[in-house]
């Protein structure tokens, strides 16, 4: 085992933590900006955290499943740049946290590899935990590779959580990642899937592979494919159709999949092919999470009011588009399309997590998160 948490998350199945889901404040946003040491066995850690209904009022911190003593708490820091950055959302303009938690002996051993969880509470109810590492098993991305992509490392600890919570991941699952860029997501699992669990990314730019599989390298469990599949913004020389592309791995290979800002950048029947290939390469009882900008009647009046930060429009082809110019930038899907899709396939939706992207002032992520089992 890698960790501490791992042997937790062994006795976690999926169906209690659907159970401890059901208590939270799933309409809360935030991350770590800051997790380091102070001295031999004091951990600072900041950052920003809110919710539709206000501010936390409080924390829990666990490591290693022992819950840690908070010392020098403070609440509802001036956060300009949060408010900024979610415009279209209250409460968010005194988002800050900061605290000190005493780590205790063995002090710095303790957190090798484990994850740090911090529980925002808001009136006494849950929120969404945010979820960040001190001594990490594997190096931290470049701002070389952060600047690949385009993302911030936190968005492989925002949806870590939502694998933990949602789809029951468990140290020993084996684990697709469609699109997996430079390994965002490969990060975060890192720190939960042990030798007996595995990983599998694939991505269309032989970059990003290049970068993941050699930040990896001390993983022989989690293991990174270029594959040269056609698309107007990523890989517009690529050789294979996306639409008749097959994922290289046998069926019923994976316990989860998952497909962060994928279906965004994809068409339609493109869509509906790679719902096949998660079809055909899911085992029985497992689940995918994808995140993906649904159109639905909020999201669809917010747009036509002018409130959207992303005014996802129809184009020819059946979906809708920030720029028709260049469409696979941002694609958005009629939400009835993709579920019927989906149950056309015997999948079974499970939760839909909303998204800021079209102006809502409560939310989860930016993007639509969309969970759904076999």
């Amino acid at each position: 085992m890698r960790s501490a948490i791992g042997r937790l998350l062994e006795r976690v199945r999926a169906p209690a933590r659907r159970a401890s889901v059901s208590g939270r404040l799933l309409e809360s946003l935030g991350q770590v900006d800051w997790a380091g040491l102070e001295g031999a066995d004091q951990l600072l850690l900041s950052g920003w955290v809110g919710s539709s209904r206000g501010g936390a009022q409080g924390f829990r911190v666990r490591c290693g499943g022992r819950e840690l003593a908070m010392s020098e708490v403070a609440v509802g820091i001036a956060s300009p740049e949060v408010a900024q950055f979610i415009p279209n959302a209250p409460h968010f303009e005194r988002a800050g946290f900061r605290f000190r938690v005493a780590l205790g002996a063995p002090g710095m051993q303790a957190l090798r590899g484990q994850l740090i969880r911090i529980t925002p509470i808001f009136d006494g109810r849950p929120g969404m935990d945010l979820l960040t590492v001190v001594d990490p098993l594997v190096p931290r991305p470049s701002v070389e590779e952060v600047s690949l992509v385009g993302e911030n490392l936190n968005v492989a600890f925002e949806f870590l959580n939502y694998f933990i919570e949602f789809c029951g991941l468990w140290p020993a699952a084996a684990v697709l990642d469609v699109g997996c860029g430079v390994g965002r997501m490969a990060y975060g699992l890192a720190h939960v899937l042990n030798d007996e669990g595995s990983y599998e990314g694939f991505d269309i730019v032989e970059r990003f592979i290049q970068v993941a599989a050699a930040r990896f390298q001390s993983l022989a469990n989690f293991r990174f494919h270029h594959v040269d599949v056609l698309n107007g913004l990523y890989n517009p020389g690529g050789k294979l159709i996306p639409s008749e592309f097959r994922f290289p791995y046998r069926d019923a290979s994976f316990d989860l999949v998952v497909l962060a800002s994928v279906f965004t950048h994809m068409r339609p029947e493109e869509v509906s092919h790679y719902l096949d290939e998660i079809r055909r390469v899911l085992r029985p009882g497992g689940k995918c999470l994808a995140s993906v900008f649904l159109l639905e009647r909020e999201s669809k009046r917010l747009i036509a009011c002018g409130r959207a930060p992303l005014p996802l429009r129809p184009v020819d082809g059946g979906f809708y588009a920030a720029d028709p110019a260049n469409p696979e930038w941002a694609i958005g899907h009629e939400e009835d399309a993709v579920l019927d899709a989906l149950a056309r396939r015997g999948f079974r939706s499970e939760r839909i997590l909303r998204g800021s992207w079209c102006g809502r002032s409560a939310f989860t992520s930016y993007q639509d998160v969309l969970i759904f089992g076999r």
